[in-house]
């Protein structure tokens, strides 16, 4: 965490933000371009696999630091899906939590709050159409691997109120119970008053408000950033190879990736004062503002007849290696390469600059190279 804050020159609390704001707008494109390319049943199926795979490290993390060697009933169950309804982050509170029943509620969670905002309508039928059932299949995988720890009750599960799913909802709720016992009339208990937690943070920044709420320190936050990011967009793609197939997936993959340079090389040519890109040099600075987006730290070398951009550090490379077990080699950083000089080009198109310009991708940390090396040259 330190070496690529230090790189791409964020502090603690804007590397937290910053990584929760690319999450929660990864997801998001990940669902709307897996639904436009495979349909909303498809789709589903292919994103359950990230949200599958965070369930299973949710689980193990919740029985790790809770102590729990045996799930014998649902009250132990309660205990762990509590646990994970809190690493989002989010502000989750036990309702219940018997040996027959669990009931939870979720005041507030980052999706929402840390997702994209150009695009808010459509989100909202993401969050009506997919976090629900979402929802239910990662309680489905926390079931599972109760299972495997001893669980002999069958559990069914419901979610009969979702904050973004419907609007005068002040939580949501996540009620789980033994099959086969009496199941309550009213699914939703009661509350006393309708309770937004937005309004109890007034202009404090959410997520300080609720690690301070968790007891959870910034720092320790911020360090799971970059392997979290990482974790998601490799998941996405391990659903695309897995339902898809390797070169379908690869198509979809690469149509992921070029959904951003749009709006980041906006953003870059505003953040660095460039208006018309006049110069090689104000090129290779957007194409490393693109780059510092995806937490992958570029410097800038060279004058007018050619600029190199160079790294010798890379999330994509690093994270899935060294903490998500993959080797160099698979197809993940296949998917990787090509996507980002992909991305690239098309970062370079955005600034007008494609005609004008030859790109060479000398070496990559994704294929096993040293560094990253660009080259960029006027035609």
């Amino acid at each position: 965490m330190e070496k690529y804050m230090k790189e791409l020159g964020y502090d603690s609390k804007s590397f937290a933000i910053e990584g929760l704001r690319t999450i929660f707008g990864h997801v998001y494109y990940i669902w709307k371009v897996f639904k436009e390319e495979l349909g909303a049943d498809k789709a589903l199926e292919t994103y359950g696999v990230v949200w599958g795979a965070i369930a299973q490290a949710s689980f193990a993390q919740a029985v790790q630091d809770l102590g729990i060697k045996e799930v014998k009933d649902i009250a132990t169950l309660g205990r762990i899906v509590h646990y994970c309804g809190l690493a989002i982050p989010a502000i989750y509170e036990t309702v219940e939590n018997t040996k027959d029943r669990h009931i939870g509620r979720v005041y507030w969670c980052a999706n929402p709050t840390y997702g994209p905002d150009d695009c808010i309508y459509s989100r909202h039928e993401y969050y009506r159409n997919a976090e629900i059932p979402l929802t239910i299949h990662y309680l489905k995988i926390v079931i599972a691997e109760a299972k495997k720890m001893g669980l002999k009750d069958d559990v069914e599960i419901s979610v009969p109120v979702g904050r973004c799913r419907d609007g005068e909802a002040s939580f949501c709720q996540w009620h789980l119970w033994r099959k086969g016992s009496p199941k309550v009339e009213r699914e939703i208990v009661p509350d006393s008053e309708k309770r937004f937690i937005e309004d109890e943070m007034g202009d404090e920044e959410p997520l300080l408000f609720v690690l301070r709420k968790q007891g959870k320190k910034l720092e320790d936050f911020a360090a799971g950033m970059l392997v979290n990011v990482i974790f998601v967009d490799m998941k996405a793609w391990d659903g695309l190879e897995e339902n898809v197939g390797k070169e379908r997936g690869l198509d979809i993959y690469k149509k992921l990736w070029l959904t951003y340079p749009p709006m980041w090389g906006k953003e870059a040519r505003l953040e660095l004062g460039i208006g018309k890109v006049a110069n090689l040099e104000e090129l290779a600075r957007i194409i490393a503002y693109c780059e510092k987006k995806r937490f992958v730290p570029y410097m800038v070398t060279g004058g007018d007849g050619q600029v190199t951009l160079t790294g010798k550090n890379d999330p994509f490379a690093e994270v899935p290696t060294q903490f998500l077990g993959k080797k160099l080699g698979d197809s993940y950083f296949e998917a990787v390469a090509l996507a980002d000089q992909e991305f690239i080009n098309q970062v370079i198109k955005e600034a007008e600059m494609g005609d004008k310009v030859k790109v060479t991708y000398k070496k990559r940390l994704v294929k096993g190279d040293d560094r990253n090396e660009i080259v960029i040259e006027k035609k």
